[in-house]
């Protein structure tokens, strides 16, 4: 949301992300509402460690609530944070923090109507082991969007909604995908899901600029580009 003062923002309802800050590139802050009277003013830490903190793999989801008073979700089966879209913005409402060493994936999606009458969509998260990991993201996902009205959903989400078990990289095979979309504020917004585990001596580009990258595909339409990365052997010095 682009505002050029704290009071145009709206004001938080309850357990919802104040501010998203992505550590991908370089600090990235976007805020979201603002914490009621009577509540400290949302955190302006780049560091997870205020209390505040939800995180999600490079990204951090900033809370008016401290996070000690929000149940452990269960795996699979409750709903960590929702997503939806509100006006010019977007609203997420966390639920139950994810535990410690998981990764958060779309559990499903649901359509609503908005005040305006138009038909909204509202995404459900929820939490998996890391031992459990996206990789039918590339071979399925992708695919099956590929004519679909709300894949840039997905894409920008860059989460996927099937989990299976880590496997190791086979020859040829990304271990890595990357979505990139460009914001309006010329800010690149990105997303990694990691595919597979790259065999011994080999290591998984971090990056989508590092060497061992090649871009996918591109969604002119949405700013979206999506960009596989495979493993590598070190150079040699």
């Amino acid at each position: 949301m682009i505002v050029s003062s704290e009071e145009e923002l709206p004001v938080c309802e309850k357990w919802a992300v104040c501010s998203k800050v992505d550590m991908y590139q370089w600090p990235w802050v976007e805020r979201q509402c603002r914490c009621p009277p009577g509540v400290p003013p949302c955190s302006q830490m780049l560091s997870p460690a205020d209390g505040h903190t939800i995180t999600d793999k490079t990204r951090q989801f900033k809370l008016c609530e401290p996070i000690k008073m929000l149940p452990k979700c269960r795996y699979f089966r409750d709903m960590a944070w929702t997503l939806r879209s509100e006006g010019n913005g977007t609203l997420q409402t966390v639920h139950c923090h994810c535990p410690k060493g998981s990764v958060a994936y779309l559990l499903k999606r649901q359509a609503y109507q908005t005040e305006s009458k138009q038909i909204g969509y509202q995404y459900s998260f929820a939490c998996s082991p890391q031992s459990v990991s996206a990789s039918v993201y590339y071979n399925y996902v992708l695919k099956s969007l590929e004519k679909s009205p709300v894949k840039n959903q997905f894409l920008s989400c860059g989460i996927a909604f099937f989990v299976q078990q880590r496997l190791r990289c086979q020859r040829k095979e990304p271990c890595r995908l990357f979505t990139v979309r460009k914001r309006q504020e010329m800010v690149d917004e990105v997303n990694t899901n990691t595919l597979c585990q790259c065999p011994p001596e080999h290591g998984c580009p971090s990056h989508h600029t590092d060497a061992g990258v090649i871009q996918s595909k591109n969604y002119s339409e949405e700013n979206i580009r999506t960009y596989s990365g495979y493993c590598m052997q070190p150079s040699a010095n």
